[in-house]
């Protein structure tokens, strides 16, 4: 008796963990056109930059076919819209790896009644997991994620050696002003593409002067 009452109470609570886990998650309820139209208002914000690109000109219209590939690339996972008009999402796209491995990606928008991004913050990036292995991490935060708990217990810092957040960490964080992640360590890389930044920069300065006359 007792045994059964137990089974009974335990597929009971899986069954309301489910449900409340359907609930918050509501990325069924869109059509494939909404998630399409979601993901290309933010992907300049989620996706890979171009390396010629810099952060204050990666929205123009040059780079439009580069943005609509880097939307291809990731795939929403997670979406939950609340009462405040807040959206929380989860994107995932592949990662570098011999075998196939994903990252999460996990923030919020808000959008103002234009339809542009009034609000935004890139909260989390996973580190690379197999899809499985992410994809009962990302329940975790994105649960997280909507009551707005505190995800530093899962920062690389805080995880006892195991891998669940790798950004933010000590070293990078994400600015909510500039909307972009900032390193305080010194970037090879960026130092190395600012020549060639700099040349896409007066090349797209000529094209709107030339489109400004026409």
């Amino acid at each position: 008796m007792k045994k059964t009452y137990f089974l009974n109470f335990l597929t009971l609570t899986l069954l309301l963990v489910a449900c409340q886990s359907k609930e918050l998650n509501q990325v069924n309820g869109l059509t494939e056109k909404e998630r399409v139209s979601f993901t290309k208002k933010i992907i300049r914000f989620i996706g890979k930059k171009p390396e010629e690109a810099t952060h204050e000109n990666k929205f123009h219209s040059y780079f439009d076919n580069h943005y609509t590939n880097q939307a291809s690339l990731h795939d929403l996972e997670f979406y939950h819209l609340d009462n405040s008009g807040k959206i929380f999402f989860i994107f995932t796209r592949n990662a570098p790896s011999l075998t196939l491995k994903k990252v999460g990606i996990g923030g919020y928008v808000k959008f103002d009644e234009k339809g542009d991004v009034s609000e935004f913050e890139e909260v989390f990036r996973t580190w690379k997991k197999k899809p499985e292995e992410l994809k009962e991490l990302n329940q975790t935060l994105f649960e997280k994620l909507i009551r707005q708990d505190d995800l530093s217990p899962f920062y690389t810092e805080n995880s006892n050696g195991k891998e669940f957040i790798e950004f933010p960490n000590k070293d990078v964080k994400y600015n909510k002003e500039t909307r972009k992640w900032e390193s305080s360590l010194r970037d090879p890389i960026e130092e190395m593409l600012q020549h060639k930044q700099q040349e896409m920069k007066l090349k797209l300065e000529k094209l709107d002067q030339k489109q400004t006359a026409q």
